[in-house]
């Protein structure tokens, strides 16, 4: 194991922000995690975990370790999958297909690794992550120990799972529980409007198809963060209950929103682009053209990206009385 001091993240986060840690390690196993907290601990540095660092932003110079989980493998039981947290994502997903196990294809080409997944509870074109976990093992930094936590356990909602809320969790392998029969969900308006341009039949579709088109529908709207520095969607959509909607909707007459258990989904995008936020540049920050979300960098610092991020929260808490949050992990 190789552990490496003020070290340069800038090949580590999607933004290519050019910032250092005190101490870095990339950990190709559980013992090498282990190993690496006991060392960060015994030189009293706050550790945090990276996976492919495409959800997250570096603010600033980190006073911290930083562990890069790069164990990889991949198993299958039956339906059950166990996969290290190291692996890529869209490429476990590309493999599961070819193995015959469905279930993962509404969550193509998202990008990120596999740990990363319940931690953010991954979700698109009508689907969760959440969905299709059985258990996650993990390291307890508190006790020092593994533990698998069960799905009941997870805590997961909309982006969110109990590791949003208790950072002391390091992921390093997830449990799949995945269908063999090709059955597939295409519910999503935009999928199914895609499929049909297709010449698909959306009640005929096989998962492979769905695959590919939620692969060129992400290719379509959203920048590659390989050459185009990003980290997809930069703010949550917005949840809503009965009364503020109507508040909203009375400003906004045209709002499209959609249910979600009991509260209604305002896609954050639509008011972007209500508040003329969309392609609009901020010193070397811009909103995407492609979709209003997407923030993109031309800078190796962060200054610009949270000044263009803090006046766009500002605008459409003033225009439409609604506080937007930011959705990568914000390091600093």
């Amino acid at each position: 194991m190789e552990i490496k001091e003020n070290y340069n993240l800038s090949s580590n986060n999607s933004f290519g922000f050019n910032y250092q840690c005190n101490f870095f390690c990339k950990a190709n196993s559980e013992d090498e995690i282990l190993e690496f907290i006991k060392f960060s601990e015994k030189r009293g540095k706050e550790l945090i975990v990276l996976g492919e660092g495409t959800n997250v932003v570096i603010k600033n110079n980190l006073d911290k370790s930083v562990l890069l989980i790069n164990n990889k493998g991949k198993e299958i039981e039956k339906n059950k999958v166990r996969v290290a947290a190291g692996e890529n994502w869209h490429e476990f997903v590309l493999w599961t297909l070819r193995n015959n196990l469905f279930g993962l294809e509404n969550l193509s080409l998202i990008p990120g690794s596999v740990g990363a997944a319940p931690i953010q509870n991954i979700g698109a074109y009508g689907s969760e992550v959440s969905e299709f976990i059985e258990s996650v093992s993990v390291i307890d930094l508190q006790k020092k120990e593994k533990l698998i936590l069960k799905k009941n356990e997870l805590d997961f909602s909309y982006r969110s799972s109990i590791f949003k809320k208790h950072k002391h969790f390091i992921v390093t392998e997830v449990v799949f529980q995945l269908n063999s029969t090709s059955e597939v969900n295409t519910s999503y308006k935009k999928l199914k409007d895609y499929l049909i341009k297709d010449d698909i039949n959306p009640e005929e579709a096989t998962p492979q198809q769905v695959c590919r088109s939620v692969i060129e529908i992400r290719k379509s709207i959203l920048p590659n963060h390989i050459t185009t520095p990003n980290v997809g969607s930069f703010f949550h959509n917005i949840l809503l209950d009965e009364l503020k909607l109507k508040e909203l909707v009375k400003k906004l007459p045209k709002l499209p929103y959609f249910r979600e258990k009991n509260l209604h989904k305002i896609p954050t995008a639509y008011l972007i682009e209500e508040a003329g936020w969309k392609g609009k540049v901020i010193g070397g920050a811009k909103v995407s053209e492609k979709h209003s979300l997407v923030l993109i960098s031309e800078e190796d610092l962060s200054d610009n990206l949270f000044n263009l991020a803090n006046k766009i929260k500002e605008d459409i808490k003033d225009k439409y009385g609604v506080d937007l949050t930011f959705e990568p992990t914000i390091f600093s």
